[in-house]
């Protein structure tokens, strides 16, 4: 247990803060003891609004008596994110957009429209590539996030030209 977590834990500074001393008998809980500690990145450009954080609990307020975590298989990840990179290829985005964006009648990129260019990616790739995306062991829910992150940054690329 992390030891800032552990002192939350025990003593909870916003409990105290509110003139909370855990010794008023009419509570029926301690409110001096904390649950956890949220975290947020202070970075840019991480620490505009990002949602960039996570909480910490102390093991005493842990819903789940997980005690050991499942293993990572970095292989496996990389093995996802290349064949992302693979069905999500250039020729095809651009192929996509000229569609979803109307870029042959001189339409333009639009930030609005990105959850409508991945889907219309989405749907061609399950149209096209299920059985590529079978053969490699997967299926198209595990492929499905690494391909629309690919194509968030292509539509943000070229919104930035």
């Amino acid at each position: 247990m992390n030891l800032v977590t552990g002192l939350i834990g025990d003593q909870c500074p916003v409990g105290l803060a509110f003139g909370n001393d855990g010794k008023d008998e009419k509570r029926t809980t301690d409110s001096t003891i904390g649950e956890g500690i949220v975290w947020r990145c202070t970075s840019l450009p991480y620490s505009q609004d990002s949602g960039c954080f996570f909480k910490v609990k102390d093991e005493r307020h842990s819903s789940s008596k997980v005690k050991t975590l499942a293993a990572v298989d970095v292989e496996r990840i990389n093995d996802i994110k290349e064949l992302a990179d693979r069905l999500a290829n250039n020729g095809r985005l651009e192929q996509i957009a000229q569609t979803t964006f109307d870029l042959l009648n001189g339409g333009e990129y639009d930030q609005t429209k990105i959850g409508v260019f991945i889907k219309n990616c989405m749907s061609d790739i399950a149209k096209e590539d299920l059985d590529m995306i079978a053969a490699s062991g997967f299926n198209m829910k595990e492929v499905s996030g690494p391909i629309a992150k690919i194509c968030r940054d292509f539509v943000m690329k070229n919104l930035e030209v």
